[in-house]
């Protein structure tokens, strides 16, 4: 709660986004196996999975947005209610592992400097 109350203070004061309140968070316990690869362009800018769990044996176990994934809360483990088990299939535009995020997949080249250039 305390952590709420800072982020809606300080950084979403007077927006729709002041009214959100980030119940937990899930994290990899275990995402690679050995050494941790340093990013680099050979690895797409990430660091490896774990061969043997690509989602890293996330905790906690289950976790889901109430509101907006209401219909993937169960009791599966790897099957529903998991951040991770879902987001280790964002990728890039090319298809490379994109960290978790599905931001990269939609990325392009501005239209505008395309046109501009060429």
């Amino acid at each position: 709660m305390a952590m709420n109350t800072v982020v809606q203070n300080e950084l979403t004061k007077g927006t729709v986004w002041e009214n959100y309140h980030l119940i937990s968070t899930q994290w990899p316990t275990q995402a690679t196996l050995g050494t941790p690869t340093t990013p680099s362009a050979e690895n797409g800018w990430c660091t490896s999975l774990n061969p043997v769990d690509p989602t890293g044996a996330p905790a906690p176990t289950f976790l889901a947005n109430t509101t907006l994934e209401s219909y993937i809360q169960g009791t599966v483990p790897q099957a529903s209610s998991n951040c991770i088990s879902c987001h280790k299939d964002a990728t890039m535009t090319d298809g490379t592992f994109s960290d978790f995020t599905y931001l990269l997949e939609r990325a392009r080249k501005d239209r505008h400097n395309e046109q501009s250039n060429g």
